[in-house]
């Protein structure tokens, strides 16, 4: 067995203060609008051993504003804008100037859509969207900074509520256009590609169904797909891959106490896939695997 000897550990503190004022009304029950305005107040500060603390910070307004128009008893459109403020981290170990601390960025995203009450305890969704945000990943001389813009434009669905009185689904589906647009002199040949990192397609789908012949037990099902997607555009591009989950719950009494024993499997067909992000680097998904756990209310 080798030693191991670990190394110094980085320290990573980050304060963040964001008071707001936000305002909601609803006219006649015929349409609802939120406007909101925040103020964030962040600083972080990163302590890597042998190098001088890196701090940073940063003190931006933030904006949203959403409408609902109940067109029908059963359908509703909306609408909304809102500004975001993300936290990239720091460089990652394949940069040069790995750990280095990365300053926060301004995201904004733009959504509408129409909202269906099939029944009283089923709801369908579906709507577009586009998310705009600085474009972050290593470039030429393996230097991790701001190298553009990325724009993710799709569309998704989504199905929710009882499909039976005793049949639950959580469905979605999401279509993605990834797309960057390089600052000048930023990268060499074209001035956009496709970003790295977003999913261009997925959809997931989680059942679950309460058997009447065992009072308490709860049986599950999911099921992901995720599309092609690039690793390095356009020279490497990662196959899609479907995801298969399952468990078991059972809610009993155990010495008069609430108890709930679960039983999970993920990836149960042991299915491989590669995460990539825009960075480059590239993390395995989990092997199939499985937990067992006993929950007691004292």
């Amino acid at each position: 067995m080798p030693a191991f000897q670990p190394g110094g550990i980085t320290d990573v503190g980050v304060h963040q203060w964001v008071p707001g004022l936000a305002y909601q009304g609803t006219w006649r029950k015929l349409a609802r609008v939120t406007l909101g305005v925040q103020k964030v107040y962040y600083q972080r500060r990163v302590a890597e051993p042998g190098l001088p603390q890196a701090s940073d910070s940063s003190s931006p307004w933030l904006y949203h504003a959403a409408a609902e128009a109940f067109v029908l008893r059963r359908l509703v459109v909306y609408g909304s804008y809102t500004q975001g403020f993300e936290e990239i981290g720091t460089a990652p170990l394949n940069a040069v100037n790995r750990n280095e601390p990365v300053p926060a960025q301004l995201s904004q995203q733009v959504d509408a859509g129409v909202q269906l009450q099939l029944s009283p305890d089923l709801q369908l969704l579906g709507g577009v969207f586009s998310i705009k945000k600085p474009y972050f990943s290593i470039d030429r001389a393996d230097v991790f900074r701001e190298l553009g813009n990325a724009s993710n434009r799709g569309l998704e669905f989504s199905l929710a509520g009882n499909l039976t009185s005793r049949l639950h689904v959580v469905s979605g589906l999401a279509f993605i256009e990834p797309q960057v647009r390089f600052l000048p002199g930023a990268v060499a040949g074209p001035t956009h590609a496709v970003a790295v990192g977003p999913i261009p397609g997925y959809m997931n789908t989680s059942l679950e169904y309460h058997p009447a012949a065992v009072q308490g037990l709860i049986l599950g099902a999911t099921v992901s797909t995720t599309s092609s997607r690039y690793a390095e555009y356009p020279a490497v591009n990662l196959p899609a891959v479907t995801i298969v989950g399952a468990d078991v719950r059972y809610h009993f009494r155990l010495a008069r106490n609430p108890a709930t024993l679960l039983l999970q499997g993920y990836n149960l067909t042991d299915a491989h896939r590669l995460l990539p992000s825009a960075s480059g680097e590239l993390s395995a998904y989990d092997a199939r695997r499985y937990e067992m756990s006993l929950e007691i209310d004292l």
